[in-house]
């Protein structure tokens, strides 16, 4: 982990990258789950933009969120950044205080792993906070190791039955911002080439033990390919092929040199990230938020040899600044020991009293 800050202040053209090189190491990053030892099918929810804050009414969105998961009933909570904004030590506590209850409402160990985005060290509170916390919960999966890869949120899950991994969750740091030459002015950062590489070495020494490994991958900003795959679902022409998709695309379009008009807020540049999971065949789907209003989600390839990966975006969940309405609550991945995967948008409406499910609803993200 290279505690580099959110961004990356860059005033003289030598200094061209705030990443160095990086020598890939798997110690200290990975935890091990003997889950598939009891059940054949684990639900892991993926929550996102959740962006507790000062002015958060914790009381009413705490019985959201419990109400969500009680819903969805998920082995494993996986967040994809922007938990916390503008937030207090006791705002970023008490989320993690309603995480680890979590275990209690569902009677099983309900174990979370936390993705930063780019406000999740913007407090009152050292940058170093959000770390330090996660790291000291007895169900939390997040890992960081002190060395030269760059971000922090990079670590990976091994979901097991009998010594062998068969399914990984791993998770990725996109960092914050970007100081953009020659515009001079602040993008959305990447998901950098040291850690891309790190990726595809956790997904290898997996492979040599279990070739039929499957893996889902989860971070905060979205990457250019989800531009791509919504171009393709409009009958556009564009780069890749996309097979099925649903959800919508709300957001105010913005302009990004190289890629035009989107509604997708991605980084400065495209990455290879993509390239390579797809070459490596583990990844099944990528989840990710940041952009509140977006629900698409599609099965898309750059090679029509190749099998599609699932590029989802996550429910917004929760009210924490912008949302769309009918449009909150969270994703959820079936990941199953035979190696198949169902995905699912779990809906949840805010209620004045949550005994019932009348405000949940689960859709399949294909039909």
């Amino acid at each position: 982990m290279k505690r580099e800050p959110r961004f990356c202040l860059l005033f003289l053209p030598l200094l061209l990258s705030c990443s160095g090189q990086f020598s890939p190491a798997m110690e200290g990053y990975g935890s091990e789950l003997d889950l598939f030892s009891s059940s054949s099918t684990l639900r892991v929810l993926q929550l996102t933009d959740i962006h507790w804050n000062f002015t958060s009414d914790m009381e009413k969105e705490g019985a959201y969120l419990s109400a969500l998961v009680k819903n969805a009933n998920p082995d494993l909570i996986m967040t994809t950044g922007d938990n916390i904004l503008s937030a207090s030590k006791e705002n970023f506590s008490s989320l993690l205080d309603l995480f680890e209850s979590f275990s209690e409402l569902l009677n099983k160990d309900v174990y979370y792993g936390l993705t930063w985005g780019n406000h999740d060290k913007q407090g009152m509170f050292d940058p170093s906070y959000p770390s330090e916390l996660a790291l000291s919960k007895p169900h939390s999966l997040y890992k960081e190791v002190e060395d030269d890869l760059y971000g922090e949120s990079n670590y990976f899950v091994n979901l097991r039955k009998d010594g062998k991994t068969l399914w990984q969750l791993i998770a990725l740091d996109s960092n914050s911002l970007h100081y953009s030459f020659p515009s001079f002015q602040y993008e959305y950062d990447i998901i950098h080439p040291e850690q891309i590489q790190w990726y595809g070495e956790v997904v290898k020494k997996a492979q040599q033990e279990n070739p039929s490994v499957k893996s889902l991958l989860y971070f905060h900003i979205p990457l250019w390919e989800t531009h791509y795959a919504y171009s393709l679902s409009k009958g556009e022409e564009s780069i890749g092929y996309a097979g099925a998709f649903s959800g919508a695309m709300e957001e105010t379009p913005t302009q990004i040199p190289g890629l035009g008009k989107t509604h997708v807020y991605a980084g400065y540049q495209r990455t290879t990230l993509f390239q390579v999971a797809e070459d490596l065949g583990s990844t099944k789907a990528m989840f990710y938020g940041h952009d509140h209003k977006n629900s698409f989600c599609a099965e898309y390839s750059l090679s029509p040899e190749k099998e599609p990966i699932a590029l989802c975006y996550g429910l917004k969940s929760g009210h924490g600044l912008a949302y769309q309405q009918g449009r909150i609550g969270g994703n959820l991945a079936e990941i199953k020991a035979d190696g198949g995967l169902e995905l699912f948008r779990c809906y949840q409406e805010y209620e004045e009293d949550y005994s019932s499910q009348n405000g949940y609803r689960q859709e399949r993200m294909f039909q």
